[in-house]
């Protein structure tokens, strides 16, 4: 009987290690496990959908304000916050504090997820 219990239990530890580890296995084999540190969740992303560079700038204007970087059409950039009140690029007035340094017009960026407003 003392057998028959222990054999018992042993085929359930079994059981349920084997069931819980078979989903971590699958997931690490195909590839769609993603861990998501809560550095990387800080910021809102972005695409750029420029035909060309895109330009990062010092402030939210074209006019007196320095080319930082550039960033590559397609590329998912970082958004920290937004202003609603910049200089209107064709007709869009809204920009984009880059996760670095830097100012991006929201007429070449796609939010892909929601961008607070950057504190006054």
């Amino acid at each position: 009987m003392r057998a028959t219990r222990t054999a018992a239990a042993l085929v359930g530890v079994l059981l349920t290690g084997t069931v819980l580890a078979t989903p971590a296995l699958a997931n690490d084999q195909t590839g769609t496990q993603t861990i998501t540190s809560p550095a990387a969740a800080k910021y809102a992303k972005g695409k750029v959908v420029s035909r060309i560079e895109l330009n990062v700038r010092e402030k939210p204007t074209t006019n007196h304000s320095r080319v930082l970087r550039t960033v590559k059409p397609g590329q998912i950039i970082e958004l920290r916050c937004k202003i609603i009140d910049g200089q209107s690029i064709d007709g869009n007035s809204v920009w984009y504090r880059t996760g670095h340094k830097g100012w991006v017009s929201a007429r070449y960026v796609k939010n892909l997820s929601y961008v607070k407003r950057c504190d006054a």
